[in-house]
């Protein structure tokens, strides 16, 4: 398989979008069954 990620990465890094918090916990809302509570933060906390 030909690698086409590895010359590119520190582009990706420092051009990823980020999120803010309130972003995943309002999306984490949505969801009809909840089964993981405080995804949100888990989520964003990498």
């Amino acid at each position: 398989m030909k690698d086409n990620f590895s010359t590119q990465s520190d582009s990706y890094a420092r051009y990823r979008p980020t999120y803010p918090p309130e972003f995943f916990e309002y999306l984490y809302s949505l969801l009809p069954v909840k089964k993981m509570p405080g995804i949100a933060a888990q989520v964003t906390d990498r």
